[in-house]
């Protein structure tokens, strides 16, 4: 594992399935974190992908996520790998005035603010609306490619 500490985006995880990432690679240079938002936003785009359905019908037909516990628990060992930090009532206020200075969603608003907090000075994205709001934040960002 990496001594470099680096939060990494979901959609970074997210083509590392798609074979256009390889996180094992990351992981050799870079200490990885998630945090909860990241987590969530994998595991939906992930069940979609292995179920070929919508969020819709996953939420009415739990037997089609039931269905697929091997492929699962090859999502789980992946997470395994990173270091989940939690969003705490300090992160949520930093999100906030991220929200309020840059416009950002809230979700990517959450993703900076758990790393001005822990301070993790490495994003790794391929979402290149990060990268002006970063500098301004003193993050640096890492294309995976």
């Amino acid at each position: 594992m990496g001594t470099i500490k680096a939060f990494v985006n979901s959609n970074v995880i997210i083509n590392h399935f798609s074979g256009n990432v390889n996180i094992l690679e990351l992981l050799e240079k870079y200490e990885l974190y998630i945090n909860p938002i990241v987590f969530s936003e994998v595991l939906m785009v992930y069940l979609k992908l292995i179920t070929n359905e919508k969020s819709y019908t996953l939420k009415h037909k739990p037997e089609l996520i039931l269905n697929k516990k091997e492929e699962l628990k090859l999502l789980d060992d992946l997470f395994s790998l990173l270091k989940t930090l939690p969003i705490n009532e300090d992160i949520q206020e930093i999100a906030y005035n991220l929200i309020i200075c840059y416009g950002l969603l809230p979700n990517d608003a959450l993703i900076l603010a758990t790393c001005k907090y822990h301070k993790i000075k490495n994003l790794i994205t391929l979402d290149t609306d990060f990268k002006k709001i970063a500098d301004k934040e003193s993050i640096k960002i890492i294309n995976p490619k």
